[in-house]
């Protein structure tokens, strides 16, 4: 569990394990300036009725990454538009999602982020197998400073 990270100087508490992340049990495992590496684990809960993880918990992961990120950069920011590619689906195990920071403007933060499916196997020679989940790419926009 994640506590206190400093957000752009400002102690957070617990704003990282709070509402939707909770809700989604979403960890966040890395947080710096302009990236955050989260982690979803694939349940009953986050399936879709054909029982592969639903895209909206997929898409949820790598918003809510890009988000944290971006909140290092300026504490008050939102989502102006974001593109998702779903390229695998997957039934089980974990999903980490790295948001980096690629361009920051005076107002628009340009973030790429990219979920990755680590499927644990119980087959002795494949311990983890890594795919690529989604192709994701996001815009936020904070309030100009004049």
């Amino acid at each position: 569990m994640v506590k206190n990270i400093c957000i752009n100087q400002k102690e957070s508490g617990d704003i990282v394990n709070e509402g939707f992340i909770l809700n989604n049990d979403y960890k966040v495992l890395e947080l710096s300036k302009g990236y955050c590496k989260m982690e979803g684990s694939v349940t009953d809960k986050s399936l879709n009725p054909y029982k592969i993880a639903h895209g909206g918990y997929l898409f949820g992961l790598a918003d809510t990454a890009a988000g944290l990120a971006a909140s290092t950069i300026h504490d008050k920011s939102v989502t102006v538009n974001s593109t998702i590619d779903f390229l695998h689906f997957v039934k089980d195990g974990k999903i980490i999602s790295e948001a980096k920071c690629i361009k920051e403007g005076k107002t628009i933060f340009v973030f790429d982020v990219s979920p990755v499916a680590e499927v644990v196997s119980n087959a002795p020679s494949e311990s983890v197998a890594k795919t690529v989940l989604e192709e994701s790419s996001s815009n936020f926009l904070t309030p100009s400073s004049t």
